[in-house]
């Protein structure tokens, strides 16, 4: 996400801090804090010394992240 892409206002109730957004990906605070570091993981908002993350980029992040298999064999099968 970039800065310049930003084409509305943000809302607070948009937003998640890192605990929460942790929570949500069902990771370790200190896993998001990692990705953060390494430019990976979900994108971030910062305003001032604080991190968000837009519940929606949280949702898009899990959508096309997190996969959804009906076995192990079709994990395998994908996996390849």
């Amino acid at each position: 996400m970039n800065a310049d892409n930003i084409e509305r206002t943000i809302h607070p109730e948009d937003c998640l801090n890192t605990a929460q957004a942790a929570r949500e990906l069902q990771i370790a605070t200190g896993t998001l804090q990692n990705w953060r570091s390494r430019g990976e993981g979900p994108d971030f908002i910062k305003h001032r010394r604080n991190i968000y993350y837009l519940k929606s980029e949280i949702k898009r992040y899990i959508r096309e992240n997190f996969g959804s298999f009906s076995s192990t064999a079709e994990y395998k099968e994908l996996m390849k």
